[in-house]
């Protein structure tokens, strides 16, 4: 009987093979500090004092609620919309970035958004905990840390850049001139400085991103992602009918919205029971919802569809816009304006608010010539003041559009948000995005033939004196 033995070249099952260490950010840093970066502001949006500040400041605007909307479930749906389609576009890079995770379980089940959407929880406990305002804050705090220094990386590679640009330029004008005219050591010290700020972006890169593997980047901000979405269902839940009851809103002393209601809705979500298995992390795009089912490519959660009776559905909004911020700037000049702006302005106005300018003003002449030149003067003066009402809450939703558009310019612009800088305050529901085309053609037209009025009284007075 041969005794049993271990033979020498079979491996033991208690020891371990070798693994690759754990795959780093790298170049991919910047990209996940411009993530971290729009959930830290979705974070800072959805408290409470900001929600508040919003249903009581922009939403009860005399400007919004004539040419959007009188009703407030409306408008928070709206505003609900929006910040869910960019907290959709942060879950998409997160699910990307999960396939680069060595941890099978974020490789493989990115950290689930899709079924909290359809609330699909069983740790209500961390439901109930999250949404309460601060609970969480150590997530974004450290989000934060890692984005300043992440910032300073950025800054230090681009001043790397501009040095070492420099001094190639300093070698290719010292190799074409004479040596004798290279007396100083401006070369040596621009190598120095050199030296140093390489030291410094080393040092930059073990404290920042660059530096911090994909499961770690991963887990913080799914962690995020899930605060952010228990926040908004609590804040906005009472009003809007397509996010699913996570968390309890009585200590908000907030109305429920009517079963009755009809507001706009992102897609069908369908509401789930509560099951009795932990909650599945699915990959996004394996979701029908929100993903397609082209891996990479990206979906972002759909906005209501404008009708074309809307500025936004017409593609007026940023053109009335500006002619509504024109006006405004010509209604407080001193001096009249000359024939070229005028010329310049009747050409940005569309067919429909030329013809119906012109028929005003024909009405208007008319008046006047019966009236005579003392009702001229009075006309004037009625229709300076009523333009400047109109103006009151009209241009601060003209002046919303024109930096709304210019944040999402210069949000597609900037390869890299570190900063913020592409973060505007702005909403769309603050915009003519949602307005009702004829109303705004409306108050446009007013304030159009006031201005007429006073230039053609101070001209007609300018020529009598």
């Amino acid at each position: 009987m041969v005794a049993a033995a271990t033979l020498p070249w079979l491996q033991s099952p208690n020891i371990r093979l070798p693994t690759d260490p754990p795959e780093t950010l790298d170049i991919l840093s910047f990209e996940v500090a411009s993530t971290m970066s729009r959930l830290i502001s979705l974070n800072s949006f959805l408290s409470e004092n900001e929600f508040t500040r919003l249903r009581n400041g922009p939403l009860r605007s005399r400007g919004v609620r004539y040419l959007n909307s009188e009703d407030e479930f409306h408008l928070l749906s709206l505003a609900c919309c929006e910040k869910l389609d960019e907290l959709d576009s942060a879950a998409f890079t997160v699910s990307r970035l999960g396939r680069r995770c060595s941890d099978p379980g974020l490789r493989c089940r990115s950290y689930d958004y899709e079924d909290l959407k359809q609330g699909i929880v069983v740790a209500r406990d961390r439901v109930e905990f999250y949404s309460k305002q601060g609970n969480g804050s150590k997530i974004f705090r450290k989000m934060e840390k890692y984005v300043s220094a992440t910032t300073q990386l950025h800054a230090g590679l681009e001043s790397l850049a501009e040095m070492e640009a420099s001094e190639r330029k300093f070698q290719m004008l010292k190799l074409k001139l004479e040596p004798s005219k290279f007396i100083t050591n401006n070369g040596c010290i621009d190598g120095q400085r050199i030296a140093a700020q390489r030291k410094q972006i080393k040092r930059c890169r073990e404290t920042s991103l660059w530096n911090v593997t994909f499961d770690k980047s991963v887990r913080l901000m799914a962690e995020a992602i899930r605060v952010i979405f228990i926040r908004m269902c609590k804040l906005f839940g009472p009003f809007v009918s397509f996010l699913p009851c996570l968390a309890r809103s009585s200590d908000l002393g907030l109305k429920s919205k009517p079963k009755n209601a009809q507001l706009y809705a992102s897609g069908p979500i369908q509401k789930s029971s509560i099951p009795s298995t932990p909650p599945r992390f699915y990959s996004q795009e394996l979701s029908s919802n929100t993903w397609r089912a082209n891996p990479g490519e990206e979906t972002r959660q759909r906005l209501p569809i404008t009708p074309p009776s809307t500025a936004g559905g017409s593609g007026l909004a940023l053109r009335l816009a500006e002619i509504i911020v024109l006006a405004e700037r010509y209604l407080h000049f001193t001096t009249s304006i000359d024939d070229e702006a005028r010329s310049a302005m009747y050409e940005m106005l569309p067919e429909s608010l030329r013809a119906a300018v012109k028929r005003k003003l024909e009405r208007q002449w008319n008046r006047e010539e019966i009236g005579g030149s003392a009702c001229q003067v009075a006309l004037a003066e009625g229709w300076r003041e009523a333009a400047g009402k109109i103006l009151e809450w009209l241009a601060p939703m003209a002046h919303d559009t024109v930096k709304w558009q210019a944040d999402r310019q210069l949000e597609r612009q900037m390869a890299v948000d570190l900063d913020g800088r592409a973060k505007g305050s702005v909403l769309l529901v603050q915009t003519l995005h949602y307005s009702d085309t004829e109303k705004t053609e409306a108050a446009i037209v007013e304030v159009l033939v006031a201005l007429s009025c006073v230039y053609r009284y101070e001209d007609l007075r300018f020529r009598r004196d």
